[in-house]
């Protein structure tokens, strides 16, 4: 539907996306899915610059994170020193036969409870 106006234009996305949200929230994660695999490198130089110019930001985005998610954070750190993923070891994931490289916590209560999964298998458990 279009409008006359930029600012019509605008408030029609904005009440179509408020009206449809999950169908929104699906698309975004595909596109930007689609996005991030087409311009890869490009955004990791980005990132990679903007950190250089940026250190204080950084610094301070990574200090706020951690105020946040002390819990998250703390369970990271000890799975991550008392824990190591056995060599060979293939992910937990019912259905996937991938290395197993990364630790996913279910619980952050509880740090020293966590599954071996591939990459794939982890973002996926992430977005549930």
């Amino acid at each position: 539907m279009a409008y006359k106006t930029k600012e019509q234009n605008k408030e029609y996305a904005r009440k179509y996306r408020e009206k449809n949200k999950e169908k929104m929230k699906t698309y975004d994660s595909k596109y930007q899915k689609d996005y991030h695999e087409k311009h890869k490198e490009k955004i990791r130089k980005i990132k990679q610059e903007y950190r250089i110019n940026n250190p204080e930001k950084v610094k301070k985005g990574r200090k706020n994170y951690v105020e946040k998610n002390k819990d998250k954070v703390k369970s990271r750190m000890d799975a991550n020193n008392k824990i190591k993923i056995p060599k060979g070891q293939i992910c937990q994931k019912k259905s996937c036969k991938n290395l197993a490289i990364q630790k996913h916590h279910k619980d952050y209560s509880k740090p020293l409870e966590v599954v071996f999964l591939c990459k794939e298998c982890h973002i996926l458990e992430e977005v549930k």
